[in-house]
């Protein structure tokens, strides 16, 4: 072999050395950035996970408040004015309490929203965990909504109490009091529209929050398993 020939072999392997080196290079980057993505993606998870199921203590308390006020409600509606008034005085200030504030919820979406604006949503591998949480934003306003019209009809019947408390001559509302203003309210017949009409929107924010349950559960899952 010439040295020509053993200068051109020689400049090949340098060559070779560094395509290689530069190769390496590039794939120790890309695992070191994969690593770093997937420990980010276990963080991301982490949060979303405590967000989700502190959420899903509070959608049950909610509910079980919300039942609980329907079963009122609906005590009031079927008991005679005779009943109202033998109320035991805290049995009567828990029906007027009832009829008159709402159970409403409010929901955690810090890291779910900051996950969303900030792209870093994509982080998460499975596309069906990643469409369910971009979905559960457009859930969340939708229940924000409805609670919106909850507070609404319990200021209506806010309005209606103080109005009939006026006419009964009664002036601080206590649960001393509170069974002769169920019985006042029992007998308005514009103050029993509006209690139906909460009636009616308490059960379907019922059903609302529970379908948004069995979404949030779904989501839970994915969380846990993918």
């Amino acid at each position: 072999m010439t040295r020509m020939d053993r200068s051109k072999s020689s400049l090949l392997a340098e060559a070779i050395v560094i395509v290689m080196s530069i190769l390496l290079a590039f794939g120790l980057d890309a695992l070191w950035d994969q690593r770093n993505d997937r420990e980010d993606e276990a963080r991301l998870r982490a949060s979303l996970e405590r967000e989700f199921r502190g959420n899903r203590l509070t959608l049950e308390q909610t509910m079980a408040g919300v039942h609980q006020g329907r079963e009122r409600i609906e005590a009031v509606v079927a008991a005679t004015g005779a009943d109202l008034r033998s109320l035991p005085e805290d049995t009567a200030w828990a029906y007027l309490m009832a009829l008159a504030r709402p159970y409403t919820v409010e929901l955690g979406s810090g890291a779910t929203n900051s996950a969303v604006s900030s792209g870093t949503l994509a982080l998460i591998r499975n596309e069906t965990l990643r469409e369910s949480l971009a979905g559960w934003l457009g859930r969340t306003e939708d229940i924000r909504e409805r609670t919106g019209i909850m507070v609404r009809q319990g200021e209506y019947i806010e309005a209606a109490v103080d109005r009939v408390a006026a006419e009964l001559a009664i002036g601080l509302l206590s649960p001393s009091n509170a069974p002769e203003l169920l019985y006042g309210i029992r007998s308005d017949a514009e103050s029993m529209a509006r209690v139906a009409r909460k009636h009616y929107h308490s059960g379907v924010y019922l059903g609302e929050l529970s379908l948004l349950l069995s979404r949030l559960d779904s989501t839970l899952v994915l969380l846990d398993g993918s």
